[in-house]
């Protein structure tokens, strides 16, 4: 096998109380990712859909991640080729970098015989995203294991699949403007109350088993984000007056 396509959902992350831990693959809408076998090392972006994303393969996540799986297979003298098609819009909070990465991560382990299994995977996602969004498997992990993953810890790796009730669907609203992830992020504070932890604790155990059980009721009590969303308003807004 000389080429392949690869395609990666979008996903959902920081859902209600889920910051940085909770994230949802989402079907029907995602990236996709052309490798090629080529002549000579390393790894190459032929071209992107979206112009705004750079074909440098230091700057783009899905020939990082590629390059990843290159080093940790150990695979010397082999030259990839990539076609990154996005069907996500930038910072539109849907893991439009973290697909591409998991895309291209995968592309390139089918291209060498499938050596990595799904951690290893993961892992080289997480090394693109960090160049560009920082290490959070929130978008990564549900990318490439599908559905609903909890992630437990970054260094070590943990996390656990979720299973989420059949009865519900989501339904997103994407709205015109864009939010890069180091602008959100940068407005958070450094520390939070201990009622506000309390609260986001419980209201996430509530998230995780309205999920499970498909109870709207609790789904709708646990939908409250104290980490967050109080702070990201005056970024939201700040969108909106630069996109008019």
């Amino acid at each position: 096998m000389d080429r392949v396509t690869c395609y990666a959902p979008g996903s959902t992350s920081n859902v209600g109380p889920g910051f940085d831990c909770l994230g949802i693959a989402v079907a029907g809408i995602g990236d996709r990712v052309l490798a090629m076998r080529a002549a000579g090392e390393g790894v190459h972006v032929l071209s992107v859909s979206d112009p705004r994303i750079p074909c440098d393969p230091l700057r783009n996540t899905a020939a990082l991640a590629a390059a990843d799986v290159l080093r940790r297979a150990g695979a010397r003298g082999v030259s990839l080729e990539l076609r990154v098609e996005k069907g996500l819009p930038l910072s539109g909070g849907l893991g439009g970098s973290a697909a591409s990465a998991v895309a291209g991560a995968f592309a390139a382990n089918a291209l060498l015989g499938g050596p990595l299994g799904p951690e290893e995977l993961l892992r080289s996602a997480l090394e693109a995203e960090a160049v560009v969004a920082g290490r959070h498997p929130d978008n990564a992990a549900p990318s490439l294991l599908g559905g609903a993953v909890v992630v437990l810890g970054v260094e070590p790796l943990r996390y656990a699949r979720l299973t989420v009730h059949p009865s519900l669907r989501l339904v997103f609203a994407t709205p015109a403007y864009g939010v890069e992830t180091a602008r959100a992020r940068a407005v958070l504070p450094a520390s939070v109350s201990r009622a506000d932890a309390v609260g986001q604790a419980s209201a996430l155990a509530g998230l995780v088993l309205g999920l499970e059980r498909g109870d709207g009721e609790l789904l709708r009590a646990a939908m409250v984000d104290r980490l967050a969303e109080p702070f990201r308003i005056q970024v939201a807004r700040s969108a909106v007056t630069d996109d008019r």
